[in-house]
């Protein structure tokens, strides 16, 4: 996601530098145009510098919009010094000449912005000392002289002037990034709602679909062995759907809800999630073992963390390996420093290696037997997110799986 970011910033800096060269280029364009036809009636003039620089303001705008920037920036920069160099050694200060170095010392700074802020000062830098090898006069460099105030107040403009060039345009980068991040984020959140409108529309309607046609056959049903075998059907797809349900409103609940942050006992939320599933398939089949010392404690939300470690635990049970002898699922807790790091552990039948890199998506199921709804582990993914954790997956296929996540105090 931050190098997308970072590509549309440097796409956006790379756009701003064609647009403000090509005015820069254009408006001297316009300067080497007057002053060329002006020097036509003079007798003294030199024509032929200005001819240059219109010359080299054609060739700036050719490589701007070839996509030389820099090269392009380099000539105008080369050019605009001398006009200004010229113009300052040859005239009085009382014409303004001057003036022209302070444009082209803010040029490269506009320019660069201040993503690129050294390239900037250092363009302009050369300007500035172009500046003071054409208009400093050592001998009339004293406070009660003018042409120490015309020096010194030269430089302070110009100083404050990049400044506050450089000043805004870190407000604008900042706010730029900040926009392009909310776009990403919106993007995302439209492209999961389209993707979840689909997939729930189909598993709530599949259910659905089987508990109507269940009780057409049920109402055309006599036998009692028939009729309570389809109940127990019917109730099998009710109970999916419930699940299926719990797990679009606790997917909207991490989404909606604020964090609320307070002291977790992790040995009593554990045996609280674990009471949670002990009516699941498989369960009584699993030993459940524990290295979590009781006074092991995190400051988070605990609506989250249940929801966490219940759909960990959850998975862990509904795909232990039946095939094994000894089924089990090992639950450790470790306090290091401020932290606090979970695994969950098991001998169930694992994940293939392909599919890894996937199960946290939304409704990606692993398992040809899965009858989830393949948002557990995307809720899982999302809720570890929003309280500041991260989370680690290691499986094996036909070995089993283990479950990292690691928590801060909120």
């Amino acid at each position: 996601m931050f190098s997308l970011i970072t590509q549309k910033i440097e796409t956006e800096d790379q756009k701003r530098k064609i647009i403000l060269g090509t005015y820069l280029v254009v408006i001297y364009f316009i300067i080497d145009c007057f002053f060329f036809v002006v020097n036509l009636f003079n007798p003294e003039g030199i024509p032929w510098l200005f001819i240059s620089g219109i010359g080299l303001s054609v060739i700036g705008l050719i490589l701007l919009r070839k996509g030389f920037t820099d090269l392009s920036l380099f000539l105008f920069l080369a050019r605009a010094n001398a006009l200004a160099y010229y113009f300052s050694s040859t005239e009085t200060s009382d014409t303004g000449t001057f003036l022209y170095f302070l444009a082209d010392a803010l040029a490269p700074i506009a320019f660069y912005g201040y993503k690129d802020r050294w390239k900037g000062i250092a363009y302009s830098s050369v300007t500035f000392i172009l500046f003071l090898v054409a208009e400093f006069k050592p001998d009339e460099f004293s406070p009660d002289q003018a042409h120490f105030y015309f020096i010194t107040n030269f430089t302070f403009v110009l100083f404050t002037a990049g400044f506050i060039f450089l000043f805004f345009d870190r407000i604008n980068r900042k706010a730029e990034t900040a926009i392009i991040e909310k776009n990403k984020a919106l993007e995302k959140a439209n492209e999961e709602l389209d993707r979840f409108v689909y997939h729930a529309s189909h598993d709530l309607r599949a259910p659905l679909s089987s508990i109507l046609g269940l009780t057409n056959i049920y109402n055309k049903e006599d036998k009692r062995e028939e009729i309570d075998n389809i109940i127990q059907m019917i109730a099998n797809r009710a109970t999916k759907l419930d699940s299926f349900i719990k797990d679009i409103l606790a997917y909207s609940q991490n989404a909606r809800t604020n964090i609320k942050p307070e002291k977790v006992v992790l040995r009593t939320l554990i045996d609280e999630c674990i009471d949670s599933i002990k009516y699941n398939m498989n369960f009584d089949s699993i030993q459940f073992e524990f290295e979590v010392d009781p006074s092991h404690s995190i400051v988070t939300d605990a609506n989250r963390l249940k929801v966490i470690i219940s759909n960990l635990l959850s998975n862990a049970v509904k795909y232990a390996d039946k095939h094994k002898e000894k089924q089990f699922v090992k639950i450790k807790s470790e306090v290091l420093g401020e932290s606090v790091k979970i695994t969950i552990a098991d001998n169930g039948i694992g994940i293939p290696e392909e599919f890894k890199e996937k199960v946290f998506e939304m409704f990606f199921r692993a398992h040809l037997q899965s009858e989830g709804s393949g948002l557990g582990l995307y809720i899982v993914k999302e809720c570890v997110k929003k309280i500041g954790g991260q989370i680690e997956i290691q499986s094996k296929l036909g070995k089993g799986t283990s479950v990292t996540l690691s928590l801060t105090h909120l």
